[in-house]
């Protein structure tokens, strides 16, 4: 009578709904994951070299725009950049290598040639502009099965990650979540002394 115990169903329900969503999940994004060899090949061109960046930040794109209009007619961007706030006067300039940033932003930094900058790029915290200052070889680069292996785990990743906010995306865009301000308020009261 195992099987129509009430404890038994509750220790249960957990693991069924892990195996579950874990099922979907494998199905819906982890086999869904592909690539291709040019994807391979630029990962490995990319992760050979670190780059070396300055950059401004602001959370407001309008200011960041108007700093790259200033930059475009000519300003000096480490004289715009001294100050400000994100700098630093030991080094203000950031180490990135291959899968450190966001492809978007990794993308448009893999072009510049030493000395130029980006235009206003966004991020999940705010607005950049990265000035490439300097290229140089990875040190930390180990053996060529590892660097491939590498390279393919951030690739993968990345994909991964965008096909998970894809599907979630799609998944709840006809469903709305509506909070009562008034209840949320009285919760707090009893929650928070």
């Amino acid at each position: 009578g195992l099987s129509s115990s009430e404890y038994l169903n509750n220790l249960l329900t957990p693991l069924q709904n892990m195996f579950v969503r874990d099922a979907l999940y494998k199905n819906e994004i982890k086999d869904k994951i592909s690539y291709s060899q040019k994807d391979i090949k630029e990962g490995i061109e990319r992760i050979k070299k670190s780059l070396k960046l300055n950059f401004i930040f602001s959370e407001n794109e309008e200011e960041l725009k108007q700093i790259y209009t200033q930059l475009k007619s000519g300003a000096n961007f480490d004289s715009l950049l001294s100050l400000r706030k994100e700098y630093s006067t030991k080094d203000s300039a950031r180490e990135i290598t291959f899968g450190t940033m966001e492809k978007e932003i990794e993308d448009e930094v893999y072009k510049l040639k030493i000395g130029e900058f980006t235009s206003p790029l966004k991020s999940k915290d705010g607005y950049y502009i990265l000035k490439l200052i300097d290229i140089s070889s990875n040190r930390n680069l180990q053996d060529p099965e590892n660097t491939f292996k590498d390279v393919k785990r951030i690739i993968e990743t990345r994909i991964e990650y965008k096909t998970y906010l894809d599907y979630y995306h799609n998944f709840f865009i006809n469903h709305k979540a509506i909070a009562d301000k008034e209840i949320f308020e009285q919760l707090i009261k009893k929650f928070v002394p």
